[in-house]
Formats: C-alpha cells, structure tokens, sequence
C-alpha cells in the first residue's frame, strides 16, 4: 500500500501538476518528522501505541487538524484499510471533497480481533465511505466483494509497475536455486505466507542441496521467523535482508532465479508486478486479484494457500527446469510491459480526483 500511494503521489505531482502533500505514521515511536528530500511534502507522525499492526498517536488528531489548516488542500485522498489515521483525516476533513482508496479485503484475522474489526468496518469505516465522492479499489476483488454496495461510486484502478527501472540485467550472475520473498513481516501480516515457504524450504532442501531463500522485508515477527528457520535447520538456506528500497530491492529482484508469494490474503500485490517486470517467474495463490496478474502456467503457479507440499513441488519444477523458467520470465516480463503500466492507471487516477472536486462546486 505504501509504494502504490507513493507512486501515485510522484506521478501526481510530477505528470499532473499536482501539490502533493502526503501524511503518514512514522515507523518509529519518537517525534514528527517533516520529509522534503523529494519534490512531495511527507509528514511522518510519530506513534505512541501498536495495537496489532495498527500505528496510532495520541496528538494525531490535533496535528492533523493543524496541517490540514496549513496545508489547505483542495481535495484529500485517503490511502487505507488500516485504521486510524484515515478517519481522523476524514472526520477533521469532513467540509473537504475526499476520494478514498481501499486496498484490500476485509481484515479479519480468524481471532479475538475480528469483534473489534468488524465493529470497525461495519462502523467507523461505513462512514468514510460514505463521505467520500469516489472511492478507488486496488482490485475487481476488493470492489465486487468487499465494497460492493458501493460500486455506483467506484472504480478499480490496480496497482502499476514502473517496468522501465524494474527490469532484468543479463549482467548480473544469478546463483544456483535463489528463491525470493518480499513483504511486510509485521504481526497482522502473517497471511503473506513466509512460514508457509519456510516449510516448503524444509522439503526442498533435501533435493536441492544449495538452494538458497531470501527474505526482503522487516517488522515485528522478523526475529520470530529467523529463530524459526535456525529450529528447522534452515539457518545456512534463508538470508533476511531487511527492508529493502530503490536500487537494493531491484537487485534484490535481479539476483533471484524464481518469486514465491504463498498469500493468503491478498487484494492485488505489487511485488508480484515487481517481480515479473524483473523477469522473474512467479509461484504465487489463487487469491484476491492475484489470478488477473498470472496466468497458471504461463507466467508462473498459482496454488492453493497454506500449503507447503505443494509449494515445494511447483517451486521444484521450476528449479529442474532452467528452460521453463526462461519460458516464464519472458512471458511475465511481457505480460507486465502490456498490461501493467502506469500511464493508462494515472490517466483514469487524474480524472477521479477531478471529478470528486467538480461534484463538490
């Protein structure tokens, strides 16, 4: 969610002629910190409490006041599900034209805090929604399922990739067996599904002696999934690298001879565009919008989530076969340069924040 707001916000202002003033929690607890190394303004607001993986800060709502003052915008866009910042903003913001972009499903997580999530969304996110002008979907999923009793103000504008920077190099000496995984690894995020690949990893490993997983990304349960793979004896086959950006998560892409994304909750992931724009052949689930990027067999494997078996089976057929990999990676190369690129997504972006703003004159 955060790469597709910041995108759009880049494209906004630099294509557009858009101001673009962006709010958002800071990764840290600590202070507020005002971001202007690029041509975009980003207020990172410092939080007090995590419930879940949901940041919060007790003087928000006060400096949100503050800088929607300041700042005066004309319209407010609101990137979420994750609750909090988005309703504060919606509530102060109330007399200000609003376009809202949900990017996921519903958040229910199969424990205790579903009673809290669905008071959520059946409440305090039924009233965004409402304000709101338009409403912007990352998938066809997420507006016929989830948000379906507001198609008549929605749109789907998927995720793009920008398949000029992510793109293979025939320089780069890939190693033997290099799967690649990128996501968040904070708590709320399990559903991405790294535990399930570390057991695929357990079976594979027996087969293919050097082969090698590496994990890009970073959060709260990262110290729980390396002390996972050390009691499963995988401790020499997964590297974490952190969270990675720019050119280090495109060589992250570049050095890997396959992509595998296990999820089991999913609205349209942008590491799979990311992935196959760098070449990459994709095992991936049937789930969310995901099936709109892959075709089984052509550009990667779709499976069934939670299933490690059957993971290390499609990740071995690959892994045996260089032929069929090259076979996928031009094909997801291609599908992505057709399919996936921004210019078309920010065409239809630009209208929708216009329109919002005309039906408020």
């Amino acid at each position: 969610m955060e790469r597709y707001a910041l995108q759009i916000a880049r494209l906004l202002n630099r294509d557009y002629g858009w101001r673009v003033v962006v709010v958002c929690a800071n990764e840290n607890a600590g202070k507020d910190i005002i971001d202007e190394t690029e041509e975009i303004k980003i207020y990172r607001l410092s939080r007090d409490i995590r419930p879940s993986n949901t940041p919060l800060g007790f003087g928000w709502f006060g400096k949100i006041k503050k800088i929607i003052a300041e700042e005066k915008p004309d319209i407010i866009n609101i990137q979420t599900p994750v609750p909090g910042l988005g309703d504060m903003t919606s509530w102060i913001g109330k007399n200000i034209p609003q376009v809202v972009t949900y990017h996921t499903g519903s958040m229910h997580k199969g424990n205790y805090l579903d009673f809290f999530i669905l008071t959520y969304e059946k409440v305090l996110l039924g009233f965004m929604l409402r304000r709101a002008k338009c409403i912007i979907c990352s998938s066809d999923f997420v507006r016929m399922d989830f948000l379906k009793k507001y198609t008549s103000k929605s749109e789907t504008i998927t995720p793009g990739v920008d398949a000029k920077f992510f793109a293979p190099d025939p320089e780069i000496h890939k190693q033997d067996a290099n799967v690649l995984f990128v996501a968040n690894l904070e708590r709320g995020q399990e559903h991405k599904g790294l535990k399930t690949l570390l057991d695929s990893m357990k079976i594979l490993k027996k087969e293919f002696p050097t082969i090698r997983l590496t994990v890009v990304g970073d959060g709260n349960l990262k110290s729980e999934y390396e002390t996972y793979a050390v009691n499963n004896d995988l401790e020499s086959k997964v590297t974490f690298c952190g969270r990675l950006e720019g050119r280090e998560l495109l060589k992250a892409y570049q050095k890997a001879n396959i992509f595998a994304l296990p999820t089991s909750n999913d609205s349209q992931p942008l590491v799979v565009l990311e992935a196959m724009a760098s070449g990459l052949p994709v095992v991936s689930t049937c789930i969310g919008g995901i099936p709109t990027m892959i075709e089984n067999g052509k550009e990667g494997f779709l499976i069934k989530p939670n299933s490690p078996q059957i993971l290390a089976n499609k990740l071995a057929e690959l892994l045996r076969d260089p032929q069929l990999r090259e076979k996928f990676s031009e094909a997801a190369r291609g599908r992505v340069v057709k399919d996936f690129s921004w210019q078309r997504r920010m065409e239809k972006y630009n209208e929708m924040l216009e329109n919002a703003m005309k039906r408020s004159e």
